[in-house]
């Protein structure tokens, strides 16, 4: 679930509202991620930190959904109380074949880094082989992206599976 400043800024309020629905439709708290943007992590640090603290207090996984595509520093990141990394696609769209290690070295740091802070990483936006090959090579728990698949209905994700077990 996607979190905006808005919400953020709400703070308890934002908080009673998803205990609420969850109540509502009993969905357990274990199966939602919340999601904030690095963007939104410019948001005074005090009242993000609180309300980052809150929603873990709550029972809920955070996530930082398009890391590496605003101004949050690594220093930021190691304070938040978050569960996964999301890096952005920004940090791949340079990413060429034949680069050198220097080349990717930042995304490399920012997984092991992550992974030192008990984070899990997903790498979004992925469309090439050798982008995945580095990412394995690198140990980035996930990775999403046009490679695999563009976005498809339920419907036909459902056969797509059906067909892979094969």
């Amino acid at each position: 679930v996607n979190v905006s400043r808005r919400n953020i800024a709400q703070g308890e309020r934002f908080m009673e509202d998803i205990e609420r629905l969850l109540a509502k439709y009993d969905i357990d708290k274990e199966l939602i991620e919340l999601e904030v943007l690095e963007n939104d992590a410019s948001v005074d640090e005090d009242t993000l930190i609180t309300f980052l603290r809150a929603i873990k207090a709550g029972g809920f996984r955070i996530a930082m959904d398009d890391f590496g595509s605003g101004y949050s520093s690594l220093g930021l990141l190691c304070g938040m109380p978050i569960d996964c990394l999301k890096l952005d696609k920004s940090l791949f769209d340079g990413w060429q074949e034949d680069m050198s290690d220097s080349d990717t070295s930042l995304v490399r740091h920012i997984i092991q880094v992550a992974h030192e802070t008990g984070r899990v990483v997903v790498a979004e936006g992925i469309e090439q082989k050798y982008q995945v090959e580095l990412l394995r090579r690198f140990q980035c728990d996930y990775i999403q992206g046009y490679y695999f698949s563009k976005p498809i209905r339920a419907e036909d994700f459902a056969k797509f599976m059906e067909k892979e077990r094969i």
